[in-house]
């Protein structure tokens, strides 16, 4: 078993399923129209069934988590932000698992909160029996899946006194934005047009 932190890529299983079942269903919109002949709405059509297909590819298969021994990259639809551990001040997932630095919260979407049930089972119990989150977890919402390994990874980190350097840097997804704004006009032209 490895020991300190390691290289991953994490992405969640549901949300890429869901971006491959929609896009599946637009490229059969998409053959669909073709194989019937009727090119008029063929030709309204294919810019929004372009459009939501990279939609989904960009809220659903993009955002993704990687983490080496060195930073976190979180990946999100519309921005990059890549973060060192030793910026890293505090973990949360109340809404979705957040690495907050002096400079900022950074929100990951590649790793959601935690429903209402996934803290079933984990439950311990306090000295007269009642059911309780021990601290760490209700610190963390008892987060299932992903959180816990970027929090095991960020306390190893930080339990070595490892030195690194501080920093936070922010790029925006250029190359998807403007496709998906260059589709969204389109799409709106072919359902504007006579």
């Amino acid at each position: 078993m490895a020991v300190g932190p390691q290289e991953s890529v994490l992405a969640p299983h549901f949300s890429r399923g869901l971006a491959v079942l929609v896009v599946a269903i637009c490229v059969f919109t998409e053959v669909s129209l073709i194989m019937y002949g009727h090119p008029e709405p063929l030709l309204r059509a294919t810019p929004a069934l372009a459009f939501v297909a990279v939609g989904m590819y960009a809220l659903f298969w993009a955002p993704l988590l990687r983490i080496n021994s060195t930073e976190v990259e979180v990946v999100n639809p519309l921005r990059t932000h890549r973060i060192a551990w030793s910026a890293i001040r505090d973990i949360t997932t109340r809404w979705t698992l957040t690495l907050v630095t002096d400079s900022g919260s950074y929100p990951a979407w590649a790793v959601s909160a935690p429903s209402p049930w996934a803290s079933i089972g984990r439950l311990n119990r306090d000295a007269l029996g009642r059911p309780s989150l021990s601290a760490e977890r209700a610190r963390l919402g008892a987060a299932p899946g992903l959180a816990p390994i970027v929090l095991q990874q960020w306390e190893s980190y930080r339990d070595s006194g490892s030195v690194g350097t501080d920093g936070v840097s922010t790029s925006w997804n250029v190359g998807r934005i403007a496709l998906l704004a260059s589709l969204a006009v389109v799409t709106i032209l072919a359902l504007a047009w006579p």
